[in-house]
């Protein structure tokens, strides 16, 4: 069988690429196209295409230079939707300008995504087939726009908008009205589309010179989809599910940061795009190489590499630029499944859930970075040498052992708490696992005023450990803040025995009765420092060790474990003993001694972490 792809003529430069030509058609007709050579410096207007390639086992035919060509189906569409009755379009789209069976030529393509989509004309969105809320998500889209436009106009900020401002209040309130729900919840279904959560859109609607979101009769422009985002996400309106606009967020940052000139160095941009998927894993790593600050050999495309090796190859990259052990926190995967021949400190980067690194809450209006943790577990020591062996698999750290954990708590799976909504009654995530970890820190009892080992009460050792000693507000602030969050334990021990089979109105009637009982006419609202420190809970547990201290630690973490801190650490490690060495299964929080006070060079040992 004979193909349309000509070898591309890389006259020593290998800058060349493929543009394809659609031609016209009525939405019946078959697609059909044909493929033209261009150099990087070509002067050729064209826009580049970014989708999501879909399932992969669904092709559809289209006829490329005459000869057939298969396609995912998603890509069909979006071929159908941009498609002119009358004239000829200039397009990129890898699914069809990449001969994707040319392993060698796909990875020299990758490189020039960059140049790619900064030299089209726009970047064209496909979110994929539209359905029946589509078009009355982006209508609302258009409409929050103009709301936040007029907002801005008369001196509004939308980084710290509520509706206890007057002027937010005067540009928003209409979103308040019922009558407004049904386009809300359209957007949140909008929100859930897969593309927002694809790791190669990042350097996609980064780079744009324009970024447009295309469906049928409308066109909307990326700027306006994410301000109305952020309104929506900010205000916190009907349906909003922030985790969802969270990757929306993480997208306006990128492109931010793209057109300010600002870049990331490599551990920060992997971390702070972890949660992005891709089809192959090694895109995980790949799909962001234009946005480095540096140019790293190890990120160099080679699809002809396995994965292990390739994130091997990044790990010991940052390694020895950031000379410290920062690379040790970025979270694990939660089941304890990795890839094959990937040793536990090498971050699996196919990891996709959304979970925070321990402590980064406070960051601002930007999004958390990886080095932003406020600890200093190891004195502010630096490593002084990467130490490697049995072909880069076994890294060597200098540590103290320090303790060995005697109980744990159940870990937190946000989306898998009971429902956390009642009305105008919402219960902190959080609250479901507190009665749990209460008990497993040794508290007996809300009142129990027994000191921790460093001398505090207990109750505000653990207080401290919830938020993993994040935020600067006061002592008596957070025990007030700790209260409420009780408060809302007791709701949550009702929420769970409400059956699953009680009508709404009843489960939100029994709930708003408990609310009243338990508050009694006090707030319920607890501060924002304490309420954002809460979020390195998430896909974690509270632990307490032999010694008395307790923390808090990721998933994987069990009785037995022991707790150490290692030079060029800013948190202690919780290492488990294993054929050939030790496995390192999370960083943690352990109150006490997140600032030295349990680190001694004279104490060191070399450990190999496998």
């Amino acid at each position: 069988m004979t193909s349309c792809y000509a070898p591309l003529n890389t006259n020593g430069q290998g800058t060349q690429f493929r543009i394809l030509h659609l031609l016209p058609g009525q939405p019946s007709d078959e697609v059909r196209c044909c493929l033209h050579q261009l150099g990087l410096d070509g002067n050729v207007s064209y826009d580049a295409l970014s989708y999501t390639w879909g399932d992969l086992k669904g092709t559809k035919e289209i006829s490329c230079d005459g000869h057939t060509l298969r396609v995912t189906t998603n890509l069909h569409t979006a071929l159908r939707r941009v498609r002119s009755t009358t004239e000829v379009k200039h397009l990129w789209a890898d699914g069809v300008c990449i001969n994707q069976q040319d392993v060698n030529e796909r990875g020299k393509q990758v490189q020039l995504m960059k140049s790619i989509f900064s030299n089209a004309k726009r970047v064209l969105i496909w979110l994929g087939e539209e359905d029946e809320t589509s078009h009355r998500a982006l209508e609302l889209i258009g409409d929050l726009a103009k709301s936040v436009d007029r907002f801005l106009a008369e001196g509004g900020d939308m980084d710290d908008v509520d509706f206890n401002d007057p002027l937010a209040e005067k540009h928003f309130s209409c979103y308040k009205n019922p009558e407004q729900f049904t386009r809300l919840a359209a957007l949140n279904t909008f929100t859930h589309r897969t593309w927002f959560a694809r790791v190669w859109v990042v350097q996609e609607v980064s780079m744009a010179a324009r970024a447009e979101i295309i469906y049928e009769d409308l066109n909307v422009d990326w700027e306006d989809f994410t301000v109305a985002t952020k309104a929506y996400d900010n205000l916190n309106l009907h349906m909003v599910d922030h985790e969802r606009v969270a990757y929306i967020s993480l997208l306006r940052r990128a492109r931010e940061e793209w057109l300010s000139g600002t870049h990331l160095e490599l551990l920060s941009l992997l971390f702070r795009y972890r949660a992005f998927g891709a089809t192959d894993p090694r895109d995980k790593v790949y799909g962001l190489d234009a946005l480095t600050l540096h140019k790293h050999e190890a990120l160099k495309v080679d699809y002809n590499i396995d994965v292990a090796t390739l994130y091997r190859a990044v790990a010991k990259d940052v390694l020895q630029t950031e000379m410290d052990l920062t690379i040790l926190s970025v979270p694990k995967r939660f089941a304890g499944d990795t890839i094959e021949g990937l040793p536990s400190w090498c971050p699996d980067w196919s990891f996709t859930r959304l979970c925070p690194g321990l402590g980064l809450a406070h960051s601002g209006n930007r999004p958390a970075d990886i080095h932003d943790m406020r600890y200093n577990a190891s004195g502010g020591s630096c490593l002084q040498e990467v130490h490697l062996r049995d072909n880069d698999t076994a890294l060597g750290i200098d540590a103290v052992v320090l303790d060995e954990i005697a109980a744990i708590g159940p870990v937190l799976m946000t989306d898998r708490v009971p429902r956390t909504v009642y009305g105008s009654v919402r219960i902190p995530k959080c609250a479901f696992a507190l009665a749990d970890w209460t008990a497993t820190a040794g508290l007996l009892s809300s009142t129990d005023s027994r000191p921790y080992v460093t001398g505090e009460p207990l109750a505000d050792a653990l207080m401290q450990t919830l938020v993993a000693q994040s935020t600067t507000e006061s002592t008596e602030a957070l025990r007030k803040d700790y209260s409420i969050l009780q408060n809302f334990a007791a709701l949550a021990r009702l929420a769970r025995w409400i059956p699953t089979f009680t009508p709404s109105f009843v489960a939100e009637s029994m709930v708003s009765v408990a609310h009243r009982r338990l508050f009694g006419g006090k707030s319920d609202t607890m501060s924002y420092d304490f309420r954002v420190g809460l979020s390195s809970l998430t896909d974690r547990r509270v632990f307490r060790t032999a010694k008395g201290y307790i923390g808090l630690a990721g998933a994987l973490v069990e009785v037995g474990d022991r707790v150490a801190v290692a030079r060029g650490g800013k948190v202690p490690y919780v290492l488990r003993e294993a054929e050939g060495g030790w496995t390192l299964k999370s960083d943690c929080y352990l109150r006490g001694i997140m600032n030295g006070e349990a680190y001694d060079e004279s104490q060191l040992e070399r450990l190999w972490l496998v």
